[in-house]
């Protein structure tokens, strides 16, 4: 068996050698609808009675696989996460079409209303990642700055982002940015 599970990618032969927990695991995986990026979380809760201190049940993730739960990341953006990205964007049409026709708890009435789809955009709270191009059309440097910020942290990135690249969006300073 060994042999045959130096041929496998490794990601394979690891879920082939876990025997029972392959299952387990891909149930885990199939909970958190695919995400590309889940959170690991460990520990444990307990249920206690809060009149008598007993604990009536305990979870504890080293029983899992891994001994960690997975959680999806939660992330908006398709170039991040494409299954998280898919189920917020089906809440939004759900949100949007309620609206329009009515159904989820909004009256059926609401059909005879006009219909305004207003978007509003956050404020900026500190520079982020970015792609730009100069003026001839060619790839520039992300944010030109030779700088600092109050934390001590680069204020400017030289750097030509792809448009794959996973700092796309991402705080320069996080400090700045919360």
């Amino acid at each position: 068996m060994t042999a045959a599970l130096d041929t496998l990618p490794t990601a394979v032969a690891d879920v082939l050698a876990r025997g029972d927990q392959a299952l387990a695991m891909q149930d885990q995986v199939r909970r958190v609808g695919g995400c590309e990026h889940p959170i690991r979380l460990v520990g444990r809760a307990d249920l206690v009675d809060v009149a008598t201190g007993q604990i009536r049940s305990s979870w504890n993730s080293a029983d899992l696989p891994d001994g960690t739960v997975l959680v999806a990341c939660g992330n908006r953006r398709a170039s991040r996460c494409q299954p998280c990205s898919r189920l917020y964007q089906g809440d939004a049409f759900q949100l949007v079409v309620a609206g329009l026709r009515g159904g989820k708890g909004v009256p059926d009435t609401i059909t005879a209303h006009p219909a305004v789809f207003v978007t509003l955009t956050a404020p900026s709270f500190g520079p982020v990642h970015t792609t730009r191009t100069s003026r001839h059309g060619r790839p520039a440097a992300c944010r030109p700055r030779s700088a600092t910020c109050e934390h001590g942290v680069a204020a400017g990135c030289w750097t030509r982002h792809a448009a794959g690249d996973p700092q796309l969006g991402q705080p320069l300073c996080p400090d700045c940015f919360g």
